[in-house]
């Protein structure tokens, strides 16, 4: 999915809107500061179904990966449509997407977390991938990428070791052998 959209508007960015880990995150920071400020996004339209005043976003640029769910105001209203409650799936969200956090930090891989619709993917190639949170078929989930090439949803919740399984075969890590 590409940034297209059909009537001149810009959506922008700031440097807010990148919590970078890490020395890395911050030497990142520096080298993109003054671009990612100014970043716009001229697309046309209300970059597909964007809400007119809700112009921020979540972006990853380069390698990384983006934990998604909703916010708390969103996940009161879905429990209270759907008759349920999804504290417990969203509990267990949070146990497995911070697991896994735990996990890509201590393989140098850059992750965040965010209830925000909207979330940029930019690679090498220079172009951008738009994702909405709310298109996706589950509540959660996590976005990877690479830098390179196509970044990847994988929506839902799910154990930890499930979701360490998506990033090991994504950024093609060996599986640890099985004892």
């Amino acid at each position: 999915m590409t940034l297209a959209c059909g009537q001149a508007q810009s959506c922008y960015l700031s440097a807010t809107h990148l919590p970078f880990q890490g020395p890395l995150g911050t030497q990142i920071m520096r080298v993109l500061a003054a671009s990612i400020v100014s970043l716009s996004l001229v697309a046309a339209g209300q970059c597909a179904g964007q809400e007119k005043n809700d112009v921020s976003a979540t972006a990853l640029l380069g390698p990384g990966v983006v934990f998604f769910g909703p916010t708390k105001a969103e996940g009161d209203s879905i429990a209270r449509a759907e008759g349920m409650d999804i504290a417990d799936m969203l509990d267990e969200f949070d146990l497995a997407s911070g697991k896994t956090a735990v996990y890509l930090g201590s393989k140098k891989i850059p992750y965040q977390f965010t209830t925000k619709r909207s979330i940029l993917v930019k690679v090498s190639s220079g172009k951008v991938w738009r994702f909405d949170r709310k298109a996706i078929p589950d509540l959660v989930g996590m976005i990877l990428s690479d830098g390179v090439q196509e970044p990847r949803s994988v929506s839902g919740s799910g154990e930890a070791n499930a979701l360490i399984h998506q990033v090991n075969d994504f950024f093609r890590i060996p599986e640890p052998p099985k004892e």
